[in-house]
Formats: structure tokens, C-alpha cells, sequence
């Protein structure tokens, strides 16, 4: 099988979510809740999340992963999900 390039997901309602110091605390793991809008179009499936701190990317793979529909709100619980750095 031959890896893919993440791509970041675009339209159809999505937008990056912000973490507001306090609701998600970066550690180790990462604990916390994010919830993106509600899907205006099919946004396909989602495997990976992807979280910039600073110029730092970290990665972790969501299982499962989801496929998100026009009309779904994609909520993720990130309690104790372990990121991986991407240098």
C-alpha cells in the first residue's frame, strides 16, 4: 500500500477550529473536546487530526476514522489522544 499526503479539508462549512488556552491542555496527551460546524456539503472521510502549536505540527490518526456527511457535526473527544510530531 502506498501512504498518502494528508490533505487539509476545504468548503462545504469546514473552517479550523481554535483552541482557547484552557480548553484543551497540552501535555504529553492531549485532553480536551473540539467540534467542528455542521457540514453544509459531504466533507468524505476523515482519518487524521492535525494540531499546529506554534510552528510545531503534531498528528494522530483517528480510529475510527469518520466519514462526514452535508448536515453532520464532526465532534472529537481528545482525551489522552497521543500527537505525534511532524518535523
Amino acid at each position: 500500500m502506498v501512504d498518502s499526503v494528508p490533505v487539509e479539508l476545504s468548503g462545504g462549512g469546514y473552517c479550523r477550529q481554535e483552541f482557547v488556552e484552557g480548553d484543551v491542555e497540552f501535555q504529553e496527551f492531549v485532553e480536551g473536546d473540539v467540534e467542528f460546524p455542521l457540514a453544509t456539503d459531504d466533507w468524505g472521510t476523515v482519518d487524521y487530526i492535525g494540531v499546529w502549536i506554534g510552528n510545531q505540527f503534531y498528528s494522530a490518526p483517528l480510529n475510527p476514522r469518520r466519514i462526514i456527511c452535508k448536515n453532520d457535526i464532526l465532534r472529537l473527544k481528545l482525551s489522552y489522544m497521543e500527537l505525534s510530531y511532524t518535523f
